[in-house]
């Protein structure tokens, strides 16, 4: 059989050779496909199990378990809507916000890349009329969206100073299981910027998703928990904010 060369001084490649070369490589994408869909399932497991404890003391949690261990996913009672809202009986395995807007995240995920403007426009306004458990910063920067002339970078809704939390931090794992190399932070990075500026761009919300992604890249990148070491990578990294800001024509315009 004639072999293929692809430049006339290549030494030919024989059909062993090349077979080792490309089972390590496939192996490694298995795997990381594997760990993806892991960190996925695991993130709305997550989510499901501890929305039933969150913002609530001891006797809360009793009331809503009945009682019971919270050991896994169980149908309960939580009132939608605030103080003037109804009380629901949620399934078992309902998930919260952080699902509902990485589900979100994902939808506006493309092959050229993340659509911030579908995910401010669209999902960001519609989530409203399906949130739960939503924080006030994320559904008042929403809210603020859904106005004409309010551009995603510059979302400034009444308390946006204050917008520190972990809502962008829930939502922003789809850009690193969608990063062709995980272990580059520059494939994922300003796009987890640009979604957590929609709704958190005080200082501690943009960087709290930053880390968020770096550690879980790492994760997914080797299959094993950061180091103290791989901690300090990230924060040297996220320290790099600036650069990327810079280099985005519409981040750059305004920040």
């Amino acid at each position: 059989m004639m072999e293929r060369r692809l430049f006339d001084d290549e030494e030919p490649t024989s059909g062993r050779d090349a077979l080792r070369d490309v089972r390590p490589a496939a192996t490694e994408r298995q795997n990381l496909t594997q760990r993806v869909r892991r960190s996925a399932l695991w993130a709305a497991y997550g989510d499901a199990l501890g929305w039933i404890s969150e913002l609530t003391d001891d006797a809360g949690l009793k009331k809503r378990t009945r009682g019971k261990p919270l050991v896994h996913p169980i149908e309960w009672l939580r009132r939608i809507g605030g103080i003037s809202g109804v009380t629901v009986t949620l399934p078992r395995g309902c998930y919260s916000d952080d699902t509902q807007l990485r589900l979100a995240t994902g939808r506006c995920i493309r092959a050229d890349g993340f659509d911030v403007e579908a995910f401010a426009r669209i999902e960001l306004p519609v989530w409203l009329s399906y949130e739960l458990g939503g924080g006030k910063s994320t559904k008042a920067a929403a809210g603020n969206l859904s106005r004409t002339r309010v551009p995603w970078f510059a979302n400034n809704y009444k308390g946006w100073t204050y917008s520190g939390g972990n809502g962008a931090a829930m939502r922003i794992q789809p850009h690193v299981w969608a990063a062709t190399a995980p272990g580059r932070p520059e494939t994922y990075l300003l796009d987890v910027i640009r979604n957590a500026v929609c709704s958190h761009s005080h200082p501690h919300g943009v960087m709290g998703a930053m880390l968020h992604a770096l550690t879980l890249a790492q994760a997914v990148a080797s299959g094993r928990n950061p180091t103290p070491e791989d901690l300090a990578e990230a924060l040297d990294t996220a320290a790099n904010i600036f650069d990327f800001i810079r280099d985005d024509i519409e981040l750059n315009s305004y920040w």
